[in-house]
């Protein structure tokens, strides 16, 4: 899918809203995180429409079956 998204940003915005489970103790950890972070949104971008609607189902399976 085509994006103009910067993935460092959004990296930064879902570690920012979603640090629930961020344990973070240093700065050095911070930034392994956003790494990883840019790496899985870098992947998504990847996909197209109805590969990424397909993960986002997985995702929500995922979380009812959790839940």
């Amino acid at each position: 899918m085509k994006s103009n998204l910067d993935i460092t940003q959004l990296a930064f915005e879902y570690l920012r809203h979603n640090n629930s489970g961020l344990n973070v103790g240093n700065e050095a950890e911070f930034l392994v995180a956003v790494q990883k972070a840019r790496a899985r949104f870098a992947d998504l971008l990847e996909l197209s429409p109805s590969e990424l609607q397909g993960q986002c189902r997985k995702g929500f399976d995922l979380k009812d079956f959790d839940g």
